[in-house]
């Protein structure tokens, strides 16, 4: 398997990063990260982050599956992880 069709194939749940990365989940554990992009961009299938409160007017936009926040940030209707 080439390396193009090895990251094609690469998935992960929220549930696993955010043991990966020690943050604290809500949301849908089992949401399927399949790329990684930044608010604007992302698709149901993305991993996206929010580096302050400031930000919250595009993550209302965002079709982001799963988004990475601060933790002081408590985000109701979104899966998100917050570090």
């Amino acid at each position: 398997m080439s390396d193009s069709e090895q990251q094609a194939t690469r998935q992960l749940s929220a549930a696993e990063l955010t043991e990966r990365v020690g943050g604290r989940l809500n949301g849908d554990g089992t949401r399927i990260i399949r790329e990684i992009g930044t608010l604007e961009e992302a698709g149901p299938e993305t991993l996206s982050w929010m580096a302050s409160a400031d930000l919250m007017p595009r993550l209302e936009q965002s079709q982001a599956g799963v988004v990475i926040v601060p933790n002081k940030c408590d985000i109701a209707g979104r899966t998100t992880i917050r570090v």
